[in-house]
């Protein structure tokens, strides 16, 4: 199902589309995929770049921004770790998560007041 899954995503993205979120879908397909199986670093780089190219068209698309660091430390990829954590502490202190949850925000170098404004985010989006 997964090999289907993908065919759609390229053929959504075959279609030219400049569409964000277009993007962000692949991206967070390849990062489940390398979630619930082995997957090579070469799906996994892809994501990060789908998730690049959505940032690109939409800067302020903070689930992008987030999944993004999220996946680049889970490949190790620590080469901008700092600056793409400076941002991430930036965004939350002005009250934007990305739909982060509290447990994927424990792995990351943020503050006791972070932690807390990032459960009570993801506790807000989950009530809507």
């Amino acid at each position: 199902r997964y090999g289907d899954a993908e065919g759609v995503f390229r053929r959504m993205l075959a279609s030219e589309t400049e569409e964000p979120l277009d993007k962000f879908s692949l991206a967070e397909a390849y990062n489940g995929l390398g979630a619930s199986m082995e997957m090579s670093h070469t799906r996994l780089d892809q994501a990060v770049e789908y998730y690049a190219a959505a940032l690109v068209a939409k800067p302020d698309f903070y689930a992008a921004f987030f999944s993004q660091i999220h996946l680049l430390g889970r490949i190790c990829n620590w080469a901008d770790w700092e600056s793409h954590f400076s941002k991430a502490r930036e965004l939350i202190d002005k009250g934007a998560s990305g739909g982060m949850g509290p447990i994927f925000a424990l792995a990351y170098p943020l503050s006791s007041s972070q932690l807390c404004s990032v459960t009570r985010n993801r506790a807000a989006d989950v009530e809507q």
